[in-house]
């Protein structure tokens, strides 16, 4: 692979050909992610399913995602970084055409769980490649950059397929869906294939004593920790926020909360990697975590005479996830050796996932019990708290 570090000039860096293809199919790949992960509980209900089926559903797509990655993360470092991504781009193209012709919720089920190699594949050798053509100097911008593309991918996402789905029906959503997983797939084919050229690293038989070192390194160990807090978060606010809005009373598309929420976040990205590489990483993610769970609480302030905690909620969720989930993972990045990169990165994305599902899930069964409201004041208050536990650990006491 050759080496980036040449290219001192942030401009040459950025408009690599290679990292183009990869940001702007990534940018697809997580615009189809985001429709489907917020539209297919609402599809759920539109079909006779309960709010608890609608959480299962993305749940289990997490929970798959996460033993299927265990398998295709690694590909990035054994197979090259071309492989998965195409695997991925694929399923992505095909996935919402099957979710769309099954007949009931168990073979939308197994859809979503098709839906879930796309995942597994696509995201850890994205990030991989792009940290492969990125100068450790730039990487926290760059890194910024790339997740303030998914950002964007999300502000324009559920608020498009909610309009898809008002103007016209869920059909014309997953048509459009396949459309733009097959840009993403188009995109890939251009792409070089980069192999790792390690040898004791490229064996298969490696990767679990590989995710056994990454695991016991300290500062991996604490950046995934913050992962998972920012993402059982959000994965909440994913599952069941179109559901929660929608209840109020005077929230007529929920998924203008994630336009305003990924709209600041893009900005808090960009700005909150490039703070990462002036000031260090663990003095901006704090900060982001705390600014995460306050936002959290605004929303349990919800309610049809308080409708202006809504946008103060996706303001302050929106720059908390955003900056923390981005510098942590450029974390992840920095403290990964490169022949291992992609598989410290299945690690990550995996975390992101467990979290997201278990959120998704102890919400749901909460909501047998609880108002969501009281339910989102209690998640937002441990996310501040745990935010602030992991700011006070030190790498060398884990």
């Amino acid at each position: 692979m050759s080496d980036p570090e040449y290219k001192t000039s942030f401009k040459n860096v950025i408009f690599q050909r290679e990292l183009i293809l990869v940001f702007v199919s990534a940018f697809f790949i997580m615009l189809n992610l985001y429709i489907m992960l917020n539209l297919l509980p609402l599809y759920v209900i539109h079909k006779g399913g309960s709010e608890f089926l609608a959480g299962i559903q993305n749940a289990t797509f997490s929970l798959a995602a996460v033993f299927l990655r265990f398998y295709l993360g690694p590909l990035a470092d054994t197979k090259g970084r071309k492989l998965p991504l195409l695997i991925g781009s694929f399923v992505f193209l095909t996935a919402p055409l099957l979710i769309w012709i099954a007949p009931n919720y168990w073979l939308q089920l197994l859809g979503r769980i098709y839906q879930a190699i796309g995942i597994a594949a696509f995201l850890s050798s994205a990030s991989s490649t792009v940290a492969d053509y990125t100068p450790i100097k730039f990487r926290g911008r760059i890194i910024g950059l790339y997740r303030g593309l998914i950002s964007l991918s999300l502000m324009i996402g559920p608020s498009l397929g909610m309009k898809i789905v008002n103007k016209y029906d869920y059909s014309h959503l997953f048509i459009f869906s396949a459309i733009i997983g097959l840009i993403s797939f188009l995109l890939i084919l251009g792409l070089p294939n980069k192999v790792n050229t390690n040898k004791d690293e490229l064996k298969q038989s490696k990767v679990l004593s590989n995710i056994i070192y990454l695991i016991k390194k300290p500062q991996l160990l604490k950046a995934y920790l913050g992962i998972i807090v920012v993402c059982l978060s959000s994965g909440v606010l994913f599952t069941y926020l179109s559901i929660y809005a929608l209840s109020s009373g005077n929230i007529k598309n929920p998924g203008i909360y994630f336009t305003v929420y990924a709209g600041i976040g893009v900005l808090a990205t960009i700005y909150s990697g490039y703070l990462s590489d002036r000031i260090g990483r663990e003095k901006v993610i704090l900060p982001a975590m705390v600014f995460l769970g306050m936002g959290i609480v605004a929303l349990s302030l919800l309610s049809s005479e308080t409708t202006y905690m809504f946008y103060i909620s996706a303001i302050l969720s929106g720059v908390g996830f955003s900056a923390s989930l981005s510098v942590l993972i450029t974390s992840v990045i920095d403290n990964a050796e490169d022949g291992i990169r992609a598989t410290a990165l299945m690690i990550q994305e995996n975390s992101i996932d467990i979290a997201m599902a278990s959120g998704a899930f102890l919400f749901g069964l909460g909501t047998i019990k609880f108002e969501m409201s009281t339910l989102y004041l209690l998640l937002g208050i441990l996310t501040v708290g745990f935010a602030i536990i992991l700011s006070r650990i030190e790498s060398r006491d884990i």
